[in-house]
């Protein structure tokens, strides 16, 4: 939760963040909080990217978002998104490397 400074970088250290399921808002459980928490969060994935798939496009779907979504992969932001509640891809294609890689929004 928060804007967290460099954090699309893929040697930002988010050991200290939770470890969530989706869909995920940060006001959960909604029921119990006082006001609904509408201000930035980071959200970060490990993707393994076969070799196989250098020859491939490869796309990230998103079901929906809230608000702004920036989205990036390897410290390079590879899409916008300014809509709530609405879904979306977004072509990760020339950011990815074969092996483990770190996206985040």
């Amino acid at each position: 939760m928060g804007d967290q400074t460099g954090a699309e970088m893929p040697t930002y250290d988010d050991n200290n963040w939770s470890n969530i399921n989706l869909p995920h808002n940060f006001s959960i459980p909604y029921f119990q909080s006082a006001q609904w928490y509408t201000g930035y969060g980071w959200y970060r994935k490990v993707l393994d990217i076969p070799s196989l798939w250098k020859t491939k496009r490869i796309f990230v779907e998103f079901e929906t978002a809230f608000r702004n979504a920036e989205i990036f992969v390897n410290g390079k932001q590879v899409g916008l998104h300014r809509r709530g509640y609405t879904g979306f891809s977004i072509d990760i294609t020339k950011q990815l490397k074969t092996g483990k890689e770190y996206s985040g929004s």
